[in-house]
C-alpha cells in the first residue's frame, strides 16, 4: 500500500480521537478521484442552544526533507471549494518551507476560509496529544 495512504488511515484514527469531531470520512483514492480532499473532518460544537458544524478538509502529503511543492495548497483549495469546506488543513511528514507557508497564507486569504499547516514536528506533538496510545502502549 502506498506510504501516503497508510498515513491517511493513521491520522483518521488520531481525528477521531478529537472531541468535538463527529465525522471522519476517508475520501477517494488519489488526486483526480478526491477532489483535494484525503479526509473530510466534520466538527460539531455548540453554545447555549446554538449548534455549529464545521467542516475540515485535510490534505494529506508524506514526504522527506523539506516540503516546496505548492500543490498541496491547490489541492486543499479545490477540495473546499468541492465539500463546501469551513477550513482546511494540510498535514505533511517534511519539514515546511517559506514558500509552502507563504503559499498557504495567500490561498486561505484569496478565499477567506482559514487553512491550517501541520509539518514535520507538528505532526508528532498533533498525534501524541489526541491520540498517544496509538504511538505507545499505555
Amino acid at each position: 500500500m502506498h506510504k501516503s495512504k497508510n498515513l491517511e488511515r493513521f491520522l483518521a484514527k488520531v481525528f477521531r480521537k478529537i472531541p468535538g469531531v463527529i465525522d471522519v470520512y476517508e475520501n477517494g483514492f488519489g488526486w483526480g478521484t478526491d477532489y483535494g480532499a484525503d479526509l473530510i473532518i466534520t466538527m460539531s460544537s455548540s453554545l447555549g442552544n446554538l449548534e455549529f458544524e464545521n467542516k475540515i478538509i485535510v490534505q494529506v502529503k508524506s514526504f522527506e526533507g523539506t516540503h516546496y511543492g505548492l500543490e498541496a495548497v491547490d489541492q486543499v483549495k479545490m477540495g473546499i471549494h468541492q465539500y463546501e469546506g469551513t477550513a482546511g488543513m494540510i498535514i505533511t511528514t517534511a519539514k515546511k518551507s517559506e514558500k509552502l507557508e507563504n503559499k498557504v497564507l495567500e490561498v486561505s486569504d484569496e478565499i477567506g476560509v482559514p487553512i491550517d499547516l501541520l509539518a514535520s514536528d507538528d505532526v508528532t506533538k498533533f498525534v501524541i496529544k489526541y491520540a498517544p496510545e496509538l504511538l505507545f502502549k499505555l
